[in-house]
């Protein structure tokens, strides 16, 4: 397994503590692409937050290829719902920030944005700033920044919230088509179960908080997936299912 989960637990202190996580486990394999759906305030973000490294479970354990990584940064690709570029610098210098910051050599860091540009959908837009980019550019902007930090598992947090449906629907096609090229590992967060179902090989259901796995349910449909089709209808329904239990 790459990454696995067992039994982690997350409270938050406070005058009335709020328990976020109740003995959460799970394995994702490298090469999927795993959603985590959940209703507002399951503990989706935080989740993710533990697993990044930004947060310590107050119990349990979260291991990467093996490795114990509770409390640890620096070993995943972390992109949250906003895409946080900086608005004084150029595309090509906010994607090469990751590579900045651990001071690698950034002469092949722009080599290797460069060559991903087109891909993300950004040529001729490296000298760009991000007030001249629309919705959907920003996103592949910041997602191209996170792949080059070259972390193979990649945690997406609603990604695609802020975008206009039709913005979302384009970036979603487009996401699949990154991800089937550049074969990352990817834990996909969203509250969106249509969006799940369309990207997912599994889907994970956080219970209402404190989060609980409450299911684990693979997705058989072939890509690209239609999403009238009974069989997608159907998988929609189990997920609204288990999300109202």
């Amino acid at each position: 397994m790459y990454l696995s989960l067992q039994r982690v637990s997350k409270t938050f202190d406070g005058e009335r503590p709020v328990q976020a996580l109740a003995e959460v486990s799970f394995d994702i394999r490298q090469g999927e692409f795993v959603s985590l759906i959940g209703q507002s305030g399951s503990g989706k973000s935080t989740l993710c937050n533990l697993i990044a490294g930004l947060l310590t479970p107050d119990s349990g354990e979260i291991r990467l290829d093996g490795r114990l990584i509770n409390g640890q940064t620096g070993h995943v690709g972390y992109m949250p719902q906003r895409d946080l570029l900086m608005p004084w610098r150029t595309v090509l210098q906010n994607v090469i920030l990751g590579a900045e910051i651990a001071r690698q050599p950034l002469e092949q860091a722009r080599r290797r944005a460069r060559a991903l540009l087109p891909l993300f959908g950004l040529e001729g837009f490296a000298d760009a700033y991000p007030r001249q980019l629309s919705g959907g550019m920003r996103q592949r902007a910041a997602l191209l920044r996170t792949i080059l930090m070259e972390r193979s598992l990649l945690l997406l947090d609603e990604p695609f919230g802020a975008l206009d449906a039709l913005t979302r629907r384009e970036m979603q096609n487009w996401l699949l088509m990154v991800w089937a090229q550049l074969q990352p590992t990817v834990l996909f967060v969203t509250h969106d179960v249509r969006e799940a179902a369309l990207l997912s090989d599994r889907i994970l259901v956080l219970s209402a908080r404190p989060g609980r796995l409450i299911a684990d349910v693979p997705v058989a449909l072939p890509r690209p997936r239609c999403e009238s089709d009974e069989a997608f209808l159907r998988l929609q329904a189990q997920l609204l299912g288990a999300l109202a239990t």
